[in-house]
């Protein structure tokens, strides 16, 4: 688990100032009508389900909390408590209290307010794809290819704001495979969602197109194909043209990849595109020169 600075004690206090509060605070009403603070806290040092209850209990300890909830794989905490009988740096002294570490999560109020993404949640679909940006036109094609060739549905959701919106969370939960199609060098996308989202990062796998050409639907679709079995990014720009197709929709495969394949075999034969000879285009341009 990433570890997190502790502050010190003396300064937990001014987690009571309303300016502070309000970064990692957003207040509800309870089913009474009564009115609640909703405090978002960034949790270190649990290592297990066992880790998050000690802190759920040491929360639900304190006067005034209504309700704590605490996930070891998010390392993140939600309490709902009363403004008029606990502060929010009560709630910090008790985390510390039961053995760990907590410093306010910042970014919660703002994901509530990003714009949420553009979800097409298709029925029956074990294949989740994400992408945002400049990609959308290719996933589209990509995912039509899929579905009319090939009758496997995916479902797609388009990020549209950072820091990453819930609904996501819900999208790869519900998802066999994510594809998280992407232009940026280092994958930074799919590194967020994993941090943000640890306990589903094993499901999301990066769909890297980053070679100065725009992003074709092809790229997406020999990727998703064959990325699974050889453990990286494999497009028709790859060194593994010559490599033999996969069971994965082996047949779309085998379509896109077979046209290289005897152009390359042509080559090493000594023939062009068309057939012929390349020593005759050689004496052709010895005559003309």
């Amino acid at each position: 688990m990433t570890a997190i600075a502790a502050p010190p004690a003396a300064s937990l206090d001014l987690l009571d100032d309303p300016i502070e509060l309000a970064r990692f605070t957003r207040w509800v009403q309870d089913r009474e009508g009564r009115r609640l603070a909703e405090s978002a806290l960034q949790v270190s040092g649990m290592h297990c389900a066992a880790c998050a209850d000690a802190i759920e209990h040491a929360l639900q300890d304190v006067d005034g909390v209504a309700s704590a909830e605490v996930s070891a794989a998010a390392e993140r905490a939600t309490v709902r408590w009363d403004p008029q009988r606990a502060r929010g740096a009560s709630l910090l002294h008790a985390v510390r209290g039961a053995g760990y570490d907590a410093v306010p999560d910042a970014a919660a109020p703002a994901r509530g307010r990003v714009p949420a993404p553009v979800v097409d949640d298709v029925q029956g679909a074990r294949i989740g794809i994400i992408g945002y940006g400049s990609s959308d036109a290719a996933i589209a094609e990509a995912r039509h290819i899929l579905s009319v060739r090939h009758e496997t549905p995916t479902s797609y959701l388009r990020i549209r704001a950072l820091p990453a919106h819930e609904s996501i969370r819900d999208f790869i939960k519900k998802h066999d495979r994510v594809y998280l199609v992407e232009q940026n060098r280092d994958a930074q996308m799919a590194s967020v969602l994993k941090v943000d989202f640890p306990e589903y990062a094993a499901k999301i796998q990066s769909v890297l197109h980053y070679n100065g050409l725009p992003i074709d639907a092809l790229s997406i679709i020999v990727h998703k194909s064959n990325a699974q079995y050889r453990g990286r990014a494999n497009t028709l720009r790859t060194a593994e043209w010559a490599q033999p197709p996969l069971p994965c929709h082996t047949g779309l495969t085998r379509l896109l990849l077979d046209p290289v394949r005897r152009l390359r075999a042509r080559r090493d034969h000594g023939v062009d595109h068309q057939g012929l000879p390349r020593v005759r285009h050689r004496a052709a341009r010895s005559r003309q020169a």
